[in-house]
């Protein structure tokens, strides 16, 4: 029987979950199966601001690809760059001299445990190479099946949705899923993709400026960091209509080890984002004090 449109993601994790003869779906079960078992190998190069923009994500050369990713963003974000060039190489696997008919699914050719039709519904077959829709939607089945699931995800959702569309500029989602654990791991990849797409509006005197008034409002720690980040994103927002692009590249704030670290992250970045200001132009000038109380005035209100 062959799932319909919406299945894959109810079907994903359990299928997914038991790969070849019970083995769990792992990335390095991806690696053995794209990689070691065709003969060919993959590379990862994490890549740092001071090393300029980053042209490529990946490079095909005798037989190794060289996948590169921004070393500052979050362990998710990086993993899941990396997955969508196996997505990539994965959906163009198909042989070239068969009929469309004949043409087993890559997915399939790569993972055959998967169960009959779930790749015709999830990614279906392209007469040409796969556009950026299809690797992305194989990308995100491959890392959800790998993510753990968090205990209680509609609570995480309702609280980034909000700031998914403010970063992206309120455009619909990438990938439209159909759970709630789904939809919370495309939630915490589009963020950071509007991150890396909104970094090179990041100010050092907004920075300089966001962590000092987050320390004079009385925060600290983590909080302190996510309402210093939030000024900043503010800011990058507002640049960015006008063109305004930094000439020094900065680090991204810091992003998450593991998956629910970066959801605990963002969710703290979003209470924030929403109730903090970005400093006026007039205030991004170095060496003129920041107006902590003035930006973090609603932010504080939600501390007590």
């Amino acid at each position: 029987m062959t799932p319909r449109a919406r299945a894959p993601w109810v079907l994903a994790s359990t299928a997914f979950a038991a790969l070849c003869s019970g083995r769990q779906a792992s990335m390095g079960l991806y690696i053995e199966r794209l990689y070691t078992a065709t003969g060919r190998r993959l590379r990862e190069h994490p890549w740092a601001p001071k090393d300029g923009e980053l042209p490529v994500t990946c490079l095909s050369i005798a037989g190794t690809d060289h996948v590169f990713y921004p070393r500052d963003t979050s362990k998710p974000h990086q993993q899941h760059i990396v997955l969508r060039e196996m997505a990539a190489r994965a959906l163009r696997g198909a042989a070239p001299d068969t009929t469309d008919s004949e043409r087993e699914h890559p997915l399939n050719q790569l993972l055959p445990d998967l169960p009959e039709g779930l790749m015709e519904a999830a990614v279906p077959q392209l007469p040409g190479p796969p556009d950026e829709t299809a690797v992305e939607q194989l990308a995100t089945l491959m890392g959800y099946s790998i993510t753990p699931q968090m205990p209680r995800p509609g609570r995480a959702l309702a609280a980034l949705e909000p700031l998914r569309a403010a970063l992206d500029g309120g455009s619909q989602p990438t990938i439209a899923a159909t759970t709630g654990d789904a939809y919370l791991y495309r939630q915490v990849i589009d963020i950071n993709d509007a991150m890396w797409r909104l970094r090179q509006h990041l100010s050092a005197p907004v920075r300089e400026q966001a962590q000092a008034s987050a320390r004079r409002a009385g925060f600290a720690g983590d909080e302190a960091a996510a309402v210093a980040a939030a000024i900043e994103w503010r800011a990058a927002l507002r640049a960015r209509p006008r063109g305004q692009v930094e000439t020094q590249v900065l680090p991204l704030p810091a992003g998450g080890a593991d998956f629910a670290e970066e959801v605990s992250r963002l969710a703290a970045l979003a209470k924030a984002f929403h109730g903090v200001r970005a400093p006026a132009r007039s205030e991004q000038t170095v060496g003129r004090p920041p107006r902590g109380r003035a930006e973090l005035a609603v932010a504080t209100r939600h501390r007590h």
